[in-house]
């Protein structure tokens, strides 16, 4: 997609406002219902867990979800 795009894409998990975040295609069916246009499907998350979703625009980074990757692992490479 990105090659195609050829241009930034920001993107976490699927899931509507409230509800736990969809790990996997199915899970984003399940949510969204059969009304989708397409799903880009990258595979199961292996730990089930949504993605770490980190705001890097200031001079420490700031966690806005904790998922796969922890908070300290996240700070163990900022530095």
């Amino acid at each position: 997609l990105l090659k195609v795009f050829d241009a930034p894409i920001a993107a976490s998990s699927a899931n509507l406002s409230g509800q736990p975040a969809a790990t996997n295609a199915k899970e984003v069916l399940q949510s969204f219902g059969a009304g989708l246009a397409l799903i880009l499907d990258g595979t199961c998350e292996p730990s089930g867990k949504a993605s770490t979703v980190v705001d890097a625009s200031g001079d420490s980074p700031k966690i806005l979800r904790e998922g796969a990757i922890s908070t300290a692992q996240i700070l163990s490479v900022w530095g």
